[in-house]
Formats: structure tokens, C-alpha cells, sequence
């Protein structure tokens, strides 16, 4: 996979489900592929060594959802004020 392109966004999240339970990761910027997919890329957790954009890994179910589409609990996985809508 290669990106074409990638656009800064705010207020999204990857939302899915681990071995450990459920997960959401905050979206740092959308990428381009050059297939044509939209993928979210990540902060890369391990920030080993200069800061990098990631893709999330597809091993596990996932989805992508914006803050307001959170629930009280994914609010607090992601470290959020709960936002009603």
C-alpha cells in the first residue's frame, strides 16, 4: 500500500475490539492509498524514535467513528469530555 495523499482531521476515532477489550485510538490524519481507499492513520504508539503516522492494524474488528458517535464509555478509553448529542 502506498499513500497518495493525507488530510489532517480532528475529532475522529478508531474504535475496535482486542484480545484485551475494546480500544479507541484517536485519528491523526486520513491518507489516500493508491487503490483509493480512505484509511485513518495513527499515532504511532511506540514513538520509537522521530514521531510517525501508522495504519491500524486490520487484525481486529474495527471501525472509525467521529467524538459525538462515541459512547460515555469509548469517551473515557479515549481520554474525552463525554459529549451528548
Amino acid at each position: 500500500m502506498n499513500v497518495k495523499q493525507i488530510i489532517p482531521c480532528t475529532d475522529w476515532f478508531y474504535v475496535g475490539d482486542t484480545e484485551e477489550g475494546e480500544i479507541v485510538l484517536r485519528v491523526a490524519a486520513w491518507a489516500i492509498t493508491d487503490g483509493e481507499d480512505v484509511i485513518g492513520l495513527l499515532a504511532d504508539q511506540k514513538m520509537s524514535g522521530m514521531p510517525s503516522l501508522v495504519a491500524p492494524d486490520s487484525e481486529w474488528w474495527a471501525t472509525y467513528k467521529h467524538l459525538r458517535e462515541l459512547s460515555e464509555y469509548q469517551c473515557q478509553l479515549a481520554g474525552e469530555k463525554y459529549v451528548r448529542n
